[in-house]
């Protein structure tokens, strides 16, 4: 079976926050960054601008290297079409809890079903659910 490389996309962790923001009026427009990488060839990064179009409603708006579309107030896609990166789905955090006790996440993904997630903190990888943010196996 050959290898698969899959792409890598790193959002702003307080993207959310800042569209809420700029939904709020609590500031009249924000950005977040993005970046896009893919194994063998150059990354790209880019911006995000936040700017409210009515009330409590958002337009999201990416450079021209990354391509950005609303879904709802707490997902997007991206799409990144130099790295061949498309139809990438970014949601916010329902709930906030901490997969690998007392210590920083560098990597998390979730299955399929959306039921399990698995991450990992360098040394040790953790597999749990996503409903209570229990860990299942070590």
């Amino acid at each position: 079976m050959p290898t698969e490389i899959l792409p890598f996309v790193s959002v702003q962790s307080d993207w959310e926050e800042v569209a809420k923001e700029v939904s709020s009026n609590t500031i009249s427009n924000g950005s977040f960054w993005i970046a896009c990488y893919l194994k063998g060839k150059e990354s790209m990064q880019g911006t995000v601008e936040v700017n409210r179009t009515k009330e409590h409603e958002v337009e999201l708006k990416g450079n021209a290297d990354i391509i950005v579309a609303s879904l709802n107030s707490r997902a997007f896609k991206i799409e990144c079409a130099e790295l061949g990166i498309s139809n990438i789905t970014v949601c916010s955090a329902k709930q906030e809890f901490a997969p690998v006790k007392d210590k920083s996440v560098n990597c998390i993904d979730i299955s399929p079903n959306g039921k399990l997630f698995a991450a990992s903190n360098e040394a040790e990888v953790s597999i749990g659910s996503v409903t209570d943010g229990n860990v299942q196996v070590k």
